[in-house]
């Protein structure tokens, strides 16, 4: 059996390894130009493990009292905001580059005829899909949700962890 700490530290990782793929992900889809640069505000979190969320995932299986399981929560979730700090250039020719939690990543892009989903591809990863909520001329404000099979206690038994991520961008 995993260690509370494991535990915590492999969720932690499963989330932030999907986040980085999904953090580059912030695009139009309504009738104004999504090229340009756009700057990361303050992305919100929401995560469960099957069908308990974070909080009562480390109580329940970590084994965490209430209190410690919100102080985990809490800096599960700085840690994940840590990583969605920076900029993403969106350009003209298809392509993009960004920053973000101070790493650097290029890729194409591809938006759909109806400007509500954009396919995000990282140099060398698979395309992550991501929702147009709402697009203006200043700000964009997009969503992702991911799902990840992964034991993270090590009774060999993949649990589902999903994440959404909501995130509002500011053109540069």
């Amino acid at each position: 059996m995993k260690t509370k700490i494991q535990i915590i530290k492999g969720l932690a990782f499963i989330v932030l390894a999907t986040m980085l793929f999904t953090g580059c992900k912030k695009d139009s889809a309504t009738s104004d130009s999504i090229v340009g640069t756009w700057t990361t505000g303050t992305p919100t979190f929401t995560a469960t493990v099957g069908d308990k969320t974070i909080d009562q995932y480390f109580v329940d299986v970590a084994g965490l009292s209430a209190a410690e399981a919100q102080q985990y929560t809490a800096l599960f979730n700085l840690m994940l905001q840590q990583q969605f700090t920076g900029t993403i250039q969106i350009k003209e020719d298809g392509t993009y580059t960004a920053t973000l939690g101070g790493s650097a990543e290029t890729g194409t892009w591809v938006l759909s005829d109806d400007k509500k989903t954009l396919t995000i591809t990282p140099d060398g990863a698979d395309p992550v899909t991501v929702n147009i909520v709402e697009l203006t001329s200043s700000q964009m404000k997009a969503n992702i949700s991911e799902s990840i099979q992964e034991d993270l206690n090590g009774d060999n038994v993949d649990e589902t962890v999903s994440i959404e991520v909501e995130m509002t961008f500011t053109r540069s």
